[in-house]
């Protein structure tokens, strides 16, 4: 490597400094990482998109609703049911895979992505995630098609 490709110290603390003067002063406006973050859904562009088709939230929109929240999302790969529970400010997540069967199941969330296994009945849990907009995406051993639901905010 030739002396003037190589990056001193100096450089890279002022880099850092430039850095940490554009996130203070001009940062990513949240709907341009929110689209970013979203665009990472072409990596799935091969998914069966799995619609949603119930959400008790909606059905009971001018009565107030003590239980959880149930949401429904139907594709030709499988339905996904999943109950949603307000807990300690974050949402628990319990679901079944309708057809059932065993799954690798990514809830991809305003947080990141959470990852868990649905057994052999179809059956998955998490117990926190965070309160937004969230996405399943279930991955079955025996079939090339995966499953992956549209966007909602719980």
């Amino acid at each position: 490597m030739a002396d003037k490709d190589k990056v001193s110290l100096d450089d890279l603390a002022l880099l850092a400094q430039v850095r940490a003067a554009i996130e203070e002063y001009d940062p990513v406006p949240p709907n341009v990482l929110s689209a970013a973050r979203a665009s990472l859904t072409w990596r799935t562009v091969d998914a069966e998109l799995a619609e949603l088709i119930e959400d008790s939230a909606l059905a009971t929109a001018s009565v107030r609703s003590s239980g959880p929240r149930s949401l429904v999302f139907e594709s030709p790969v499988a339905t996904v049911v999943v109950e949603v529970e307000p807990k300690n400010g974050s949402r628990r997540l319990t679901g079944q895979i309708v057809l059932p069967r065993a799954a690798q199941v990514e809830v991809r969330h305003v947080g990141g992505r959470t990852d868990v296994e649905a057994d052999a009945q179809g059956r998955f849990a998490i117990e926190s995630v965070p309160a937004g907009r969230l996405s399943l995406l279930c991955r079955f051993a025996e079939e090339s098609r995966d499953l992956v639901t549209s966007w909602v905010t719980v």
